[in-house]
């Protein structure tokens, strides 16, 4: 993150019901629309925005069953509640983003990432050793 188009669609599909006492998701509706924010971690590998402008208890707690799925673009910000409960809260995440879109950063890549789900990605190799390499 971030892409240079911002394509980047986020998917969960919810396997438990969730709430934020089982640490459901919690969004921030519109903030998609200010852009990219700065990640306010020091640690590398972590990713997270500064909480003093964007509590979690000041999200919109989203109230999901399982099979619910929820798209939403990768710069909504959003962020899980705690699990304070005796529930499992299990979602699947896909990331997808339009074939030409690439990320600005190699900050948050994952090996997937700039493959395609139909169409031609003709920035990257698909040798599948190499997948997560620019060419």
């Amino acid at each position: 993150f971030p892409y240079k188009k911002h394509s980047m669609l986020a998917i969960f599909i919810h396997l438990d019901n969730t709430d934020p006492q089982n640490g459901g998701l919690g969004v921030f509706p519109g903030s998609h629309k200010k852009g990219p924010q700065p990640d306010a971690s020091t640690t590398p590998g972590v990713h997270y925005l500064d909480q003093g402008t964007w509590p979690i208890s000041s999200a919109t707690p989203v109230q999901a069953k399982a099979g619910d799925v929820l798209v939403f673009s990768y710069l909504l910000v959003h962020g899980s509640y705690p699990n304070i409960s005796d529930k499992t809260r299990r979602m699947f995440l896909m990331q997808v983003a339009e074939g030409s879109d690439t990320s600005s950063s190699d900050k948050h890549r994952s090996p997937g990432a700039g493959m395609v789900l139909r169409g031609t990605n003709l920035s990257m190799t698909a040798d599948l050793d190499r997948r997560h390499q620019e060419n």
